[in-house]
């Protein structure tokens, strides 16, 4: 006589019969396709950390470009320690929460201090 014949695991799923589907009603604990369970991240520039809603920590990055994507919820941003000359009034004047700004330690000159990249001028 030959060998036994070994048969491979098997899983054995059961399906339980359960009330039948109401139409219109869906599951609303159920995630559906492309959602998740996890918050929707917040925006924040790139390469810079933001530990709260309202701040935005770009400190020494050596960002010489304004960052772009600053949530309007920003009460708080540091932009200490880089390479910024320039400050751009749009994005600027955008933050309208904004309370403290911190340039320290950039290579924003005198005057581009006193008038704001794209900024009305008195005459």
């Amino acid at each position: 006589m030959g060998r036994p014949t070994q048969w491979p695991s098997l899983l054995l799923l059961l399906l339980l019969p359960g009330p039948p589907p109401v139409a219109g009603l869906e599951d609303a604990a159920f995630p559906h396709l492309g959602e998740s369970l996890q918050p929707l991240p917040r925006a924040c520039p790139l390469r810079c950390s933001c530990p709260r809603v309202d701040t935005v920590d770009c400190d020494g990055l050596d960002l010489r470009v304004f960052p772009d994507n600053i949530t309007r919820a920003a009460q708080h941003l540091s932009l200490q320690n880089n390479q910024l000359q320039e400050l751009p009034y749009n994005e600027l004047s955008r933050l309208s929460g904004l309370r403290t700004l911190n340039l320290h330690n950039n290579l924003i000159s005198s005057e581009e201090q006193s008038h704001l990249q794209g900024a009305p001028r008195s005459p």
